[in-house]
């Protein structure tokens, strides 16, 4: 039997559907309060235009953790991050866990991917966003 594994990112947004350029009912805020010495993160939407993934490795999964799915259903872990400026990942958290395991990968993983910056006024900004990591394994 052969296993693959599968990797979907998503970019969600709160003040955004999944469509960039669909804004949602309620405004979302201008900014977010960040640690000090971290850069000021931004919400897409109100003349932010959001992130867009240019290089996502898919996480990587020892042989042991593809034996160990039994029912092969796809597993989705969702991890709330910044992207900075450079377009970078940046303080990387697990917000729908699957699982210590595949959440490490999952963070692993999110932390190689590269993006074009989101940018206001022409200029890359840092922004919070969402993505989806989903594992399928067969």
């Amino acid at each position: 039997m052969r296993t693959v594994v599968g990797l979907a990112a998503a970019l969600i947004f709160s003040g955004f559907s999944a469509a960039q350029d669909k804004v949602a009912s309620t405004p979302a805020p201008q900014s977010q309060t960040v640690p000090a010495g971290e850069p000021t993160a931004c919400r897409a939407g109100n003349g932010v235009k959001p992130p867009r993934i240019i290089l996502s490795p898919a996480p990587k999964l020892t042989e042991e953790e593809k034996k160990n799915d039994k029912d092969g259903d796809e597993r989705v872990a969702v991890l709330s991050l910044i992207v900075s400026a450079e377009g970078k990942p940046k303080e990387v958290k697990v917000t729908k866990s699957l699982g210590p395991s595949l959440d490490n990968k999952a963070v692993e993983a999110v932390n190689t991917w590269r993006f074009d910056p989101a940018t206001k006024d022409c200029k890359p900004v840092a922004v919070r966003i969402s993505v989806e990591v989903t594992f399928a394994l067969y």
